[in-house]
């Protein structure tokens, strides 16, 4: 059985990961995802992306555009990346995941691009659902986690 711990914050939880990417020249290097099960989707953040120096033009745009954080996204389909998840034993447990999406502020004005880089990565329920993970949440004593 995998237990992945969260982090509970006040108002949010999170998820440590690390990502490697090598197609796009992202060794392993750590980023976090607030879990949102309100989001059927995970994105990577722009900030994140800028972060990584992830090549948004070499990424093909998704049809769709979403707002997040009041800013309109044409998400860009990044490929071919694993994560890796520590274990409550210490452990690291690697997913490949085949499509993931970055987020792209539609609007490249300074204000715009400013605002995108403070909207944490998302994780969605995609990722929850694909690899049939539990999600427990004690608000109350700050406990949470995701099983198998």
């Amino acid at each position: 059985m995998v237990k992945i711990p969260l982090k509970v914050t006040k108002d949010r939880i999170f998820l440590a990961s690390v990502i490697c990417a090598l197609k796009y020249k992202i060794p392993f290097r750590p980023i976090e995802f607030c879990v949102d099960t309100g989001s059927p989707e995970t994105y990577i953040s722009y900030g994140i992306a800028r972060i990584l120096n992830l090549p948004l033009g070499s990424l093909s745009e998704s049809e769709k555009i979403i707002c997040i954080g009041g800013i309109k996204c044409k998400p860009l389909v990044m490929k071919n990346v694993s994560l890796y998840l520590k274990e409550e034993s210490g452990k690291s447990v690697k997913f490949d995941i085949p499509e993931i999406y970055v987020l792209n502020p539609t609007s490249k004005k300074q204000d715009s691009l400013n605002q995108a880089q403070s909207i944490s990565s998302i994780l969605g329920l995609d990722f929850l659902r694909e690899r049939k993970f539990k999600f427990f949440c004690d608000m109350a004593n700050d406990i949470s986690y995701l099983e198998d």
